[in-house]
């Protein structure tokens, strides 16, 4: 609740601050080609504080239902062979498709190797991705792979180097900048389980500083610094930074997003009704497979057919957004609730368990998805509980068609560390194991 209260804080708050004390849209002027009136970024900010209060009240709910719940008795394990022996194939796979992704064109939108390619349907001429987007995805589940060797494994000097070179990959690759911080959060957010910690350590807390701090700092910047020299990078990030601490940068899009949304919707565009949920059944199968799979069937998509005068690609409209769209303030009561209902259950209901189990790592990618979630609404959840959990999941399903046992008897008593925690055993099974 924490990490969206401060994700709120950034995009809907400061932004909006921004806008009264500067008088600044140039992002929605120049990439979207909309100047908005007072009204309605009054109507966008009404929108975003109902959908907040609704999500904390709903979150709260349902994390006091969970910690009501008796305190479990049996958590899931991991075979520590198949944790080794899966985790490095994970990594081999992330290695190729990271190499994949340097060898092809960086720019999204250039059509080339065939990255993308232009399907005639019913709905006119568009630029679909090609499966390649998924062989790329697969280097992200590293940070997956990483979360299950430190739960189980503990924190060994050998990951330094792993982790290390795979934080700096990313960073100079600038993609995937959310991830790369989400990330960073998830492995520490599981350090601090295996050592029975409720806040991070000093050190943890400069890491997790200096990478918010790189991600202000814009996409290239790094690369910068290796292809062009130090003054190159640094002018490049201050610049980045500065338009970020003065309300113009890239982390303030989410706003101009949902002021957009609340515009539009529904005197230009029709409200969507449920039409987005599908793509979480739909969404994750490649169109390779699928050749008739839907394509406008996201909120930007959506938008960008029912709306020509406006540029809304690569845009998200927001978790909020798109449940404004769907038929009204009516649907951002129910389904913001039903959101933050849903995580916090979730996510208090796994912290019970201890620390080396399936339980927990499922909280912890819960928790650290959050933000992306947030930002590019609830059909993101598939993809990135894929990423972060995925691992997870199939060491799990491994140990099950090997017939490895995966079900272990909880610790009758906490361990001293852990007695800080809601409920108490957060990690008692873990000294078991």
């Amino acid at each position: 609740m924490f990490i969206y209260l401060v994700f709120h804080l950034v995009s809907f708050v400061l932004r909006p601050w921004f806008l009264y004390k500067f008088q600044d849209e140039s992002f929605l002027r120049n990439w979207v080609g909309l100047w908005l009136q007072p009204d309605d970024h009054e109507r966008a900010l009404w929108i975003a504080g109902i959908g907040l209060i609704m999500f904390v009240l709903g979150g709260l709910a349902a994390e006091r239902i969970a910690c009501g719940k008796p305190e479990p008795t049996r958590f899931r394990s991991l075979d520590r062979r198949v944790i080794l022996g899966t985790g490095a194939v994970f990594l081999l796979i992330g290695l190729v498709a990271f190499a994949y992704y340097s060898y092809n064109p960086r720019d999204p939108y250039e059509v080339g190797q065939n990255r993308f390619r232009v399907v005639d349907t019913s709905q006119g001429y568009t630029s679909v991705s090609t499966s390649t987007s998924y062989i790329t995805s697969f280097y992200n589940t590293s940070t997956g792979v990483f979360v299950v060797w430190i739960a189980f494994l503990g924190f060994r000097r050998w990951m330094i180097p792993l982790v290390g070179a795979f934080m700096l990959a990313v960073l100079y690759q600038g993609y995937a900048r959310t991830r790369y911080v989400t990330g960073l959060f998830a492995i520490i957010q599981t350090v601090m389980g295996r050592r029975g910690r409720k806040w991070p350590s000093w050190q943890a807390g400069v890491l997790l500083f200096v990478a918010i701090i790189s991600f202000t700092s814009g996409k290239w910047w790094a690369r910068d610094l290796v292809e062009q020299g130090a003054e190159q990078a640094f002018s490049t990030a201050f610049e980045a930074t500065s338009a970020n601490f003065t309300g113009e940068g890239a982390a303030f899009i989410n706003y101009d997003s949902l002021a957009l949304t609340t515009y539009l919707v529904p005197d230009y565009a029709p409200h969507s009704n449920f039409l987005f949920y599908g793509r979480l059944v739909w969404g994750w199968v490649p169109r390779a497979i699928f050749p008739e799979k839907p394509i406008f069937d996201f909120p930007s998509g959506y938008l960008s057919t029912h709306v020509q005068d406006v540029t809304v690609r690569g845009l998200t409209v927001t978790l909020i957004g798109e449940s404004y769209m769907a038929f009204g303030i009516a649907s951002v009561v129910l389904l913001m609730t039903f959101y933050g209902a849903f995580f916090g259950y979730a996510v208090a209901r796994s912290f019970a368990y201890p620390a080396a189990s399936v339980e927990r790592i499922f909280g912890v990618a819960m928790s650290v998805c959050m933000v992306q979630i947030a930002r590019d609404g609830i059909q993101s959840i598939v993809l990135y509980m894929m990423l972060y959990f995925g691992p997870c999941a199939v060491m799990w399903a491994v140990c099950i068609v090997l017939g490895l046992p995966t079900t272990v008897a909880l610790a009758e008593t906490p361990t001293a560390g852990e007695k800080s925690g809601t409920p108490a055993r957060l990690a008692a099974g873990a000294a078991v194991h």
